[in-house]
């Protein structure tokens, strides 16, 4: 008797642990349906609401009570927001609405005046590009000139120019014509100190020269200029990479302020060869 009756209370009571098992299921599954719904919504109006509607089923029920039957775990509040966190994430302060407004209105001012300063950059701009520039000019290059006076070559050679090369130059060939030209202001500067040779100019010394004189020219070339007194100036014959043009430099600007030249004076260059070695000659007047 006693080992039967000591096996039925052991069926009731694991009977009852079974029951009890069940029992706290159902509860973990009502507790995490809550738990969810109470993640989604606000704590402050979610218990209310939920209170209310047990108040009005049960008009006689006790509110602490129902809110202990709950079983809601509570989760501790958020920290405070300060003020700055509370304007710039949109909650509400407790500042009266004329402050408020004060602020809105001061962070729509200022608003204003950072587009209206935006406006007025973006205008200056497109009013600066549309204004056409002349383009910068190097000191090395010759400045546009509006009209190019053409210097055609004179009918007969002039009398200074026979003289010079007959009484100067020993052996002379007789000169040929390679250009006149309207000299521009860099032409007579000092720092400048060369004298860039026409297009003209340059075909017709090229005509004159041999081939091996003509790979010479842009490693410099040294030759001497005659004004029309019969000074005698060491020059040279170069061109210039940079600018890719023909240059005579060196003692350019000596014979430049020795005949009182200056820009937009008209001047003859006249070419010819003398002495053994065939060395070159410039012949250098007013037209």
């Amino acid at each position: 008797m006693n080992s039967q009756h000591q096996e039925y209370h052991e069926e009731v009571d694991f009977s009852n642990f079974m029951l009890l098992v069940d029992v706290c299921c159902q509860k973990a599954e009502e507790i995490s349906d809550r738990w969810k719904v109470f993640r989604k919504r606000k704590r402050t109006k979610f218990l209310p609401s939920l209170l209310a509607s047990k108040l009005n089923a049960n008009p006689n029920s006790n509110p602490k009570k129902d809110e202990e039957s709950l079983h809601v775990i509570p989760l501790p509040l958020p920290p405070p927001l300060s003020e700055d966190n509370k304007f710039a994430k949109g909650v509400a302060t407790n500042q009266p609405a004329s402050e408020s407004k004060k602020r809105k209105q001061s962070n729509h001012d200022q608003e204003e005046s950072r587009n209206n300063t935006i406006e007025k950059a973006t205008a200056t701009t497109q009013s600066k590009s549309k204004i056409k520039r002349e383009p910068a000019h190097d000191d090395d290059q010759e400045p546009p000139v509006q009209k190019k006076k053409i210097i055609e070559r004179p009918a007969v050679t002039p009398i200074w120019v026979e003289q010079v090369a007959s009484t100067q130059l020993h052996n002379a060939q007789p000169p040929v014509w390679l250009c006149g030209k309207e000299l521009t202001v860099t032409d007579a500067k000092k720092h400048h100190n060369r004298f860039f040779i026409p297009k003209t100019g340059v075909e017709n010394l090229f005509q004159e020269l041999t081939q091996g004189e003509k790979k010479m020219v842009p490693n410099g070339i040294p030759v001497i200029g005659l004004d029309e007194d019969g000074r005698v100036w060491n020059l040279e014959l170069k061109l210039w990479p940079g600018v890719k043009q023909h240059v005579l430099s060196k003692r350019w600007i000596d014979l430049v302020q020795a005949n009182h030249l200056k820009g937009k004076d008209e001047i003859q260059v006249w070419f010819c060869r003398y002495g053994r070695d065939r060395k070159f000659c410039f012949l250098i007047g007013r037209k």
